[in-house]
């Protein structure tokens, strides 16, 4: 029985949002897989069928080893991205290619996802589809469980497709090896990565309004901030703007104004300069402490010592600034005049001359008689001379 043999298509389509998304999980080869496994797949029925890749095919084309093929393979079933599919050949127990479908046809089109997308890739880029309610797809479970950097725990619900490790890819010398990163869940536990008990209490999942104002938000960011927010934004960053936009409150703030006088300021003055030495580690981290407000003031609305309403200074910063000047001042303890100290002398004044320094005098040229250079030269000539 002779095998199908592999070839790319002509034309491929991809997710932009995947190929941008820098989040660690998909990094470096899960990344390249995907972007190979597109000119494999089909533009229409987004899968293999038609390519027909062994997994030495794709580890050729992405210069590694088929073991390296399969750690990211398992990385993009993970995230919901592909789905394998094991076959044999017809008639034979000898193994065929692989089938790789892929789920992104959803994101290539911009339109709401099927039943049968992976709901953590729906937690992880369905909020890049306008007015697409991820709450209501996912069943208003919390989705912050498979936002990038967090894909270790899955969502309930059934998958659609089996993505256990059995339809990884093509056997393998390679021995399934217990992660040590991840806990065990115990007797109770699910054994394929399921839920965990934990004491802690989920947050109430936001609503379609607040989902807009944060989108709003980060599409009102410059260019330096808007490099910080990684693709799918988690849900402790969403939670912090919406605190900041204090919506119906006296702090209420739009989107520009939280930009202008809190982002910016705080931006410029600790964090532009180490974003210019290279990446900031923790890019979420420094968004959600530049969007907290420093009350310096009892004035709702200042930020950074300035009225976002009229754009001048706040005047209740500059009073309580004069008044902690006083304050210091008053607390200063006075100093005890102690021995004059001893001044020097007043240096005697220059005397200088009324007029002009006249120029040196030149020494008078001597002349030489023809009579004194004779003699002189008879007597150079006669001197004694002392052998050597």
């Amino acid at each position: 029985m002779t095998r199908n043999a592999p070839g790319g298509l002509r034309f491929g389509m991809f997710a932009v949002c995947v190929i941008r998304d820098g989040s660690p999980d998909l990094a470096g080869k899960p990344k390249e897989l995907y972007t190979v496994l597109v000119t494999f797949s089909d533009v229409q029925a987004r899968d293999t069928d038609k390519g027909y890749p062994y997994r030495t095919a794709l580890a050729k084309a992405m210069g590694c080893s088929t073991k390296t093929v399969d750690r990211a393979t398992a990385a993009l079933e993970k995230m919901g991205l592909v789905t394998t599919h094991r076959r044999k050949l017809p008639g034979s127990s000898e193994n065929d290619a692989n089938r790789y479908e892929l789920h992104d046809g959803w994101l290539i089109q911009g339109m709401e996802p099927g039943p049968d997308v992976p709901p953590q890739l729906v937690a992880r880029y369905g909020h890049l589809i306008p007015g697409f309610d991820v709450e209501a797809f996912l069943g208003g479970g919390d989705t912050s469980v498979a936002t990038p950097g967090d894909m270790g725990v899955a969502t309930g619900g059934d998958m659609g497709v089996a993505q256990s490790r059995d339809l990884l890819q093509e056997p393998s010398s390679r021995t399934n090896v217990p992660d040590g990163r991840r806990p065990s869940t115990g007797s109770r536990g699910r054994a394929s990565g399921g839920f965990a008990a934990s004491g802690k209490t989920n947050p109430p999942p936001l609503t379609r309004e607040q989902h807009q104002q944060a989108a709003g938000f980060f599409q009102a960011l410059p260019k330096e901030l808007a490099d910080l927010v990684p693709a799918n934004p988690p849900s402790n960053l969403k939670a912090a703007v919406l605190e900041a936009l204090a919506a119906g409150r006296p702090q209420e703030r739009t989107a520009q104004q939280l930009v202008d006088f809190r982002l910016l300021p705080k931006w410029n003055k600790h964090y532009a300069s180490t974003d210019a030495a290279g990446p900031i580690e923790r890019p979420v981290g420094v968004l959600i402490a530049m969007l907290r407000r420093d009350a310096e003031c009892g004035d709702a609305r200042c930020d950074e010592r300035t009225n976002v309403d009229t754009g001048q200074p706040c005047r209740a910063c500059e009073v309580r600034g004069v008044d902690k000047r006083a304050e210091r001042a008053a607390e200063e303890p006075v100093r005890p005049l102690g021995r004059p100290v001893a001044t020097a002398p007043p240096r005697a004044p220059v005397r200088r001359l009324a007029g002009p320094v006249p120029p040196p005098r030149e020494a008078p040229m001597t002349e030489v008689s023809d009579q004194q250079r004779v003699l002189a030269r008879q007597a150079l000539l006669n001197r004694t001379r002392t052998p050597r």
